[in-house]
């Protein structure tokens, strides 16, 4: 069976060659989802985009505690949450004709990185 590892990761060479110790260059590793120093897979980021990609998700639950704190309680699921989510009865979403759950398209890894890299300043 296939035992890849699918997500997203840094994909600098000695990250890939030191989580398979096997792979060659230009090779596709057959335990994570990347090359090493090869093709760039979609979930693929240089260290530095990684590290930005990583800060983007502190930094949107520090903004959905403060809009919490500040009272906002409303639910705003993505499409396909309420399929499996157990709250359903209590929010009351998926019940409501009038609510539109929200969807992204389009947005890659390094959209998410340049967010961040905006917001701090180091374009």
């Amino acid at each position: 069976g296939d035992v890849t590892l699918k997500g997203f990761m840094d994909c600098g060479g000695a990250v890939v060659s030191n989580t398979d110790t096997t792979i060659k260059d230009k090779e596709r590793s057959a335990f994570v989802d990347a090359y090493l120093n090869g093709r760039k897979l979609s979930g693929n980021l240089s260290e530095d985009d990684f590290a930005y990609f990583i800060a983007y998700s502190a930094l949107i639950a520090r903004r959905g505690a403060a809009e919490m704190f500040g009272g906002n309680i409303s639910p705003s699921p993505y499409a396909g949450a309420c399929d499996f989510c157990s709250m359903g009865g209590m929010c009351g979403f998926a019940a409501g004709p009038e609510n539109v759950p929200r969807s992204v398209e389009g947005i890659t890894c390094e959209d998410v990185a340049n967010i961040v890299k905006r917001l701090k300043g180091d374009k």
